[in-house]
């Protein structure tokens, strides 16, 4: 995680959220893209690797946008999605003449760990080899669009499905929350590579205004241009 200046800590909120959250269908797609796809610190001339957190809020945002869906049908498959989360991750080594050499399926589930922290517990997950048919469905259905969107490099999008439930009726990291999501990646050269998703996600949010006009993120408690409380 990159390390932050004592001054920027003075306008991150530690508190619950109570702001106002977005109706799916007015998420902003390229927002929460930028939100909830990252590449590793480590990543270099050499490796390139790229995590995309699909989370729920940003199926719900896909189809509910799709003309083509019934009322029903979207209701059906959000309800399967709620119960998983989606890990989508690219890795490749990158020869002197910039050549992508891709990473197989298996090489990086040797390596491949995500945990998730709320407060001061971490917790290390697992993907799970049986979701349901139903989830095996629409992944099958929706992955090879993601692919095709992304070139060469969707063509070797490998996907991970978790849980998204403790038991007890609550989500693993809800992106609406504080909280931490922890992938760590290794290349070839046994390099550790970390990705850090912190949440609240800021594109899930309506936004507030500092009194310049500017749009605050969502974990600030105070303007950093005004310093008034938000």
């Amino acid at each position: 995680m990159k390390k932050l200046t004592i001054c920027f800590f003075l306008f991150l909120s530690i508190e619950g959220f109570a702001q106002e959250r977005k109706a799916y269908s007015d998420i902003v797609l390229d927002e929460i893209i930028l939100d909830t796809q990252k590449t590793p610190e480590g990543t270099s001339d050499t490796h390139f690797s790229f995590v995309w957190w699909l989370t729920y809020e940003y199926w719900a945002s896909v189809l509910s946008r799709d003309p083509n869906l019934s009322e029903a049908m979207l209701e059906s498959t959000l309800e399967v999605l709620d119960d998983y989360m989606i890990l989508a991750i690219v890795q490749a080594d990158i020869s002197i003449f910039g050549a992508f050499n891709y990473y197989p399926k298996d090489v990086i589930d040797g390596y491949l760990k995500a945990g998730y922290q709320v407060g001061e517990k971490i917790e290390y997950i697992s993907p799970i080899d049986d979701p349901s048919v139903e989830m095996e469905a629409i992944l099958a259905s929706m992955a090879p669009l993601l692919r095709a969107a992304m070139g060469e490099m969707g063509a070797n999008l490998h996907f991970y499905i978790y849980e998204d439930s403790n038991g007890s009726g609550q989500r693993i990291l809800d992106p609406y929350e504080s909280g931490r999501l922890s992938v760590e990646l290794s290349n070839t050269d046994e390099q550790d590579l970390v990705v850090d998703f912190i949440s609240p996600i800021n594109s899930l949010f309506v936004p507030r205004l500092c009194p310049n006009g500017e749009e605050a993120h969502i974990s600030w408690n105070y303007c950093p241009w005004s310093g008034e409380r938000l």
